[in-house]
């Protein structure tokens, strides 16, 4: 189905409240993904009535093959803060192509939080496959997981799927960071989401069991980039369906403000165990030398 966008802007200005942030009362990255989300769908519930009813109703399925946010403000948003999602839509062959900018608006002016990329289509034929990330690379390393039992979800939620990469991070620091974890909700530690990303090979219809496999991929002294691989696990079958990628920073909070710093010994030594490249080994190495250098400063 093709929709007419004459009228391709959507703005949304959402008030933000206490679920939306993490634990130190910044906004949670997941929010920024949900908003989106609500600024299509405005735009969909405006402009293409007859649409918009038919894919709440599950009449028309919308099928996302890409989503991905950026971040570039190290703070973000909180409670209080007035935030301005807006929307430019338009065509890509069947598909579409959602751009968004996400603004925080106070008294000194406009700054830009971070943007957004979206490719959807809205049929009931299968989707185009994403050209972000080649569905038959095999991912290699060992990796951390996380599995859930589902109640039988009927076609994956991106918001969803998206979530999930927040959860398995989160468990792998429960796990094996837990003092840094703990650092992160005392606001010692400052843990900030700069960019992440799904994307979508096969729509499954029903989920039952999903396995993730979280792996290091990149990492700078304050920065680590990690990739997500989705599997559906039945009892016939195994097969992946989505993979996901973040970048994240670390910080730590000072008098003058938020500050970068390196990625503390315990992540470090965790992720040790999440990678069998030789130059991140080495590179963990390095950090951890420098960090004892200055700690013994």
């Amino acid at each position: 189905m093709l929709l007419q966008c004459e009228n391709s802007a959507a703005l949304y200005e959402p008030t933000i409240t206490f679920q939306d942030t993490n634990v130190i009362g910044n906004v949670y990255f997941l929010s920024y993904f949900r908003w989106q989300v609500e600024c299509r769908d405005r735009w969909l519930q405006a402009n293409q009535p007859d649409v918009y009813d038919c894919v709440r109703s599950g009449k028309l399925p919308l099928w996302v093959a890409h989503w991905e946010t950026h971040f570039s403000d190290p703070i973000g948003a909180t409670v209080g803060d007035q935030l301005r999602i807006s929307m430019e839509l338009s065509q890509a062959g069947c598909n579409y192509l959602a751009s968004t900018a996400i603004e925080r608006v106070d008294p000194m002016g406009v700054s830009l939080i971070g943007a957004g990329k979206m490719d959807f289509a809205i049929s009931k034929s299968l989707p185009l496959v994403s050209q972000h990330t080649h569905p038959n690379e095999h991912p290699a390393g060992p990796y951390f997981e996380f599995s859930l039992r589902l109640p039988r979800i009927v076609e994956s939620d991106p918001v969803e799927l998206v979530a999930w990469q927040g959860k398995c991070r989160e468990l792998f620091l429960a796990e094996h960071a837990p003092k840094s974890l703990a650092a992160v909700a005392h606001r010692q530690l400052a843990w900030q989401t700069t960019s992440a990303s799904l994307d979508i090979y096969k729509h499954v219809t029903e989920l039952d069991s999903v396995r993730i496999e979280m792996r290091l991929v990149a990492l700078k002294c304050g920065q680590m980039s990690v990739r997500f691989d989705y599997y559906s696990v039945n009892v016939c079958e195994e097969f992946r369906f989505a993979t996901g990628f973040q970048t994240m920073s670390s910080k730590r909070y000072q008098s003058t403000g938020i500050v970068p710093c390196p990625l503390p010994s315990d992540i470090l030594s965790a992720l040790r165990k999440f990678t069998d490249s030789k130059a991140i080994l080495e590179k963990i190495q390095s950090i951890q030398d420098f960090s004892s250098q200055g700690d013994s400063g």
